[in-house]
């Protein structure tokens, strides 16, 4: 069984992109990043649970006056 490192590796040299296919994401890419720039939009970055979250769950309940 192949590693996924072995696998990725395999699929980028079996990849055939088209010059258009890579000048149209670049482009995309760079309108991206002008409106992250004007702040128009955001990155999202990573929002996944960290371990210390996971670990030490905070408890909330429906209290009214408090």
């Amino acid at each position: 069984m192949a590693t996924i490192e072995e696998k990725l590796k395999e699929v980028s040299a079996n990849a055939d992109f088209d010059s258009a296919e890579l000048l149209e994401f670049e482009k995309s890419s760079k309108e991206f990043e002008e409106m992250v720039s004007k702040g128009i939009i955001k990155r999202r970055g990573y929002t996944l649970l960290t371990i210390e979250r996971a670990s030490n769950p905070s408890l909330a309940f429906n209290v009214a006056g408090v």
